[in-house]
């Protein structure tokens, strides 16, 4: 019985180091650090003082205001609210209501609990603990909508930290080349220097990946000495000539990179965006408005992604 007992056990261990070991070696999402998220709609900005640093919030009035938020997963929304503190509300409810495309919701409800640490800029007016909430965001752009309801306040201040989680093991990606042969620019991005396929304005680009996967595209908008702030531009991206989804991103100047062979302008940051694709192999075709100027897009998907047309599994 002894025996048995032990082998058991050693059986078990094995089989936990086992799990232990598959769990470890398979890739597993990386996530990002928190970053500040601005809303698309509201009702104007409001400075908060939490601990004398000051914080940008987001009014939103209740009843028919509402913030709107184009987020591109996947990844994690963090929701952070206040509302004025007064006595006379101590201990009450407020809710805060939020849908996503109208598919998915739900209701962040928070008693009133004035903050020892926190006043509102203009006014040093006290305002409530912050309360923190996270909606998960799937793969892809969407549209979240917040709404206060069932407040004893007329007002709530909203802010928001997005973290997004990378699908795919960075290590493992490729380079994929847009189909006929478009332009090509070489940027140095620090010490890396890679190639972009060149989107000129007004023109599409297209790939084809085998599925299932993720396929990862970075933006980088053309960028003149006579650009200042931050320019929006809508990448339209196509599934086998039907539109599958629009982002609306965001050009805005680098320190970090420059062209090899543009010496009168330069390439904005990065902005990154994931495509799920489904299983089979997919052609994705890029287009983007609103820019007037040049767009350099990288593709990057693991090496299975290339298909056999491409060398891969001969």
């Amino acid at each position: 019985m002894l025996s048995r007992s032990t082998s058991r056990t050693t059986a078990g261990r094995f089989l936990v180091i086992g799990l232990l070991s598959l769990a470890l070696a398979l890739p597993l999402p990386a996530r990002r650090l928190w970053s500040a998220f601005s809303p698309e709609a509201h009702d104007g900005k409001v400075p908060v003082l939490v601990n004398s640093k000051e914080r940008t919030y987001y009014r939103l009035k209740k009843g028919q205001g509402e913030q709107i938020l184009r987020v591109t997963g996947p990844g994690t929304l963090r929701v952070i609210s206040r509302v004025p503190y007064s006595k006379r509300n101590k201990d009450e409810e407020y809710r805060i209501s939020w849908t996503m495309e109208d598919t998915d919701g739900g209701d962040f409800v928070h008693a009133v609990r004035r903050a020892k640490d926190a006043v509102r800029k203009s006014d040093n007016r006290k305002v409530t603990r912050g309360r923190s909430n996270e909606i998960e965001i799937p793969a892809g752009q969407h549209l979240v909508r917040l709404q206060l309801k069932d407040s004893p306040t007329t007002v709530a201040y909203m802010r928001y930290h997005l973290r997004q989680m990378e699908p795919m093991d960075r290590s493992r990606n490729v380079d994929i080349q847009a189909l006929d042969n478009p332009k090509t620019r070489m940027i140095q991005a620090g010490d890396a220097v890679v190639s972009y396929n060149v989107l000129p304005s007004e023109r599409e680009l297209s790939v084809e990946v085998e599925g299932p996967t993720f396929l990862k595209v970075i933006s980088r908008l053309d960028w003149n000495q006579t650009m200042t702030g931050t320019q929006k531009y809508t990448l339209r991206v196509y599934e086998d000539g039907l539109e599958k989804q629009s982002y609306v991103l965001k050009g805005r100047p680098s320190n970090s990179s420059i062209y090899l062979d543009k010496p009168d302008s330069l390439p904005s940051r990065g902005e990154v965006i994931y495509i799920e694709v489904p299983e089979g192999r997919h052609r994705y075709t890029f287009a983007c408005t609103g820019a007037g100027r040049e767009l350099n897009l990288r593709f990057l998907a693991p090496p299975e992604a290339l298909g056999t047309e491409h060398g891969m599994g001969r």
